[in-house]
């Protein structure tokens, strides 16, 4: 018996068996042809009758039937991935491998959605293609922060932050809450994880300090004497509102005039920008009474009467003592209520009767006489 083909071979392949050329031919399988063609194992005899009559038997054959492989593949991890990761599909241990993708390794790196299976031979050279496997990759999340009002506010205000509905959350300021209040200006993003287990961080975000407006205000003269109307005129800057008030008494646009009696006078002017933030300032205001001029000192060092004090004195006066000869011992451009009888040296000057003259902040002159006894 002759094989055509191994006479070891796969499940569906067959295997054809031929004689020589004789009268008459009989199978152990019971076929009565020259050739025979099988698909199963097993040992086949060929009994043969030649032209003489004469009969002969052939050794056995073998043919073996080799089973059909079937070739599995392995995931490294679950085959839902996110954009951006892989996976990697390894092929039972076969000799060749045949990928769906056209590659020939054991194993394949996969990050790209579809169907894979792999056309595997065995040793024995037969081949199976392996069931499908599926790979998923699931797109990434798409975080946008949201806020509850305004991101820009002023000192005391805040803001709540939010992005759309996710399974996880991880801020950068470390809260793991859907939500955060934010009270401070900075640089905000957020981490989050869907239910597919994919992650992405948003863009950053950013709260900005407000502008804030700049209160100020000037008052005209600057040093107003007892019942010399003054007048208040607003010199602030990005606002949109203005409060003044004066001992309880508001007002609400300038510039606006009033006069006082003597004394000292606080007055504010909190101003209020488009965004709502405030800045307020106070200024003393100091009306001045009539000026009182003493004639007489005596810088003893008792603490009476040991300086030359004008009464309702304005800052910026200017005022010069002069001997009787006409002699200018004693100068102050900005006097202070400090003269104590002594020269421009700091010695003590003789006693008698000194001439004081007077050039007050308005720039109005005055004389008058004062007695220096020690």
């Amino acid at each position: 018996i002759v094989t055509q083909g191994t006479p070891s071979f796969c499940v569906g392949d067959p295997v054809n068996l031929t004689t020589g050329l004789y009268s008459s031919y009989l199978w152990s399988t019971g076929a009565t042809t020259q050739d025979i063609s099988t698909l199963v194992s097993g040992t086949f005899t060929v009994t043969v009758v030649d032209g003489n009559g004469c009969v002969g038997v052939s050794p056995p054959v073998v043919v073996d039937i080799n089973a059909t492989p079937t070739p599995t593949i392995s995931p490294d991890g679950i085959t839902q991935i996110c954009v951006g990761e892989t996976v990697t599909l390894t092929s039972a241990p076969a000799v060749t491998y045949l990928w769906s993708t056209g590659e020939t390794t054991q194993s394949i790196v996969v990050n790209t959605a579809g169907v894979y299976n792999v056309f595997a031979t065995d040793p024995n050279g037969c081949s199976a293609i392996s069931a499908d496997v599926t790979v998923v990759v699931n797109p990434l999340p798409t975080p946008t922060i949201l806020t509850s009002g305004p991101t820009s506010f002023c000192t005391g205000g805040d803001v709540v932050l939010s992005t759309q509905v996710y399974s996880s959350y991880v801020w950068s300021v470390g809260s793991v809450a859907p939500t955060i209040t934010v009270s401070n200006t900075g640089t905000f993003n957020v981490t989050v994880t869907d239910a597919n287990g994919c992650s992405d961080t948003s863009t950053l975000y950013t709260l900005v300090d407000p502008s804030y407006p700049n209160a100020d205000f000037t008052f005209l003269p600057s040093d107003p004497d007892v019942g010399e109307l003054i007048t208040f005129t607003n010199s602030s800057s990005n606002y949109t509102i203005e409060q003044w008030n004066i001992n309880g008494v508001i007002y609400n646009q300038s510039p606006w005039d009033s006069s006082f009696n003597a004394g000292v006078y606080p007055v504010q002017l909190t101003v209020t920008n488009a965004q709502g933030c405030q800045d307020t300032i106070t200024y003393n205001v100091v009306v001045y009474d009539e000026l009182t001029f003493p004639n007489v000192i005596t810088p003893n060092g008792d603490l009476s009467n040991d300086y030359l004090e004008i009464e309702a004195l304005k800052p910026n006066s200017e005022l010069s003592i002069v001997n009787r000869w006409g002699n200018v011992v004693y100068k102050s451009s900005n006097y202070q209520n400090d003269w104590n009888g002594k020269d421009q040296q700091g010695v003590d000057l003789k006693e008698g009767v000194y001439t004081v003259i007077f050039i007050s902040s308005e720039n109005k002159l005055s004389h008058f006489y004062v007695h220096l006894i020690r």
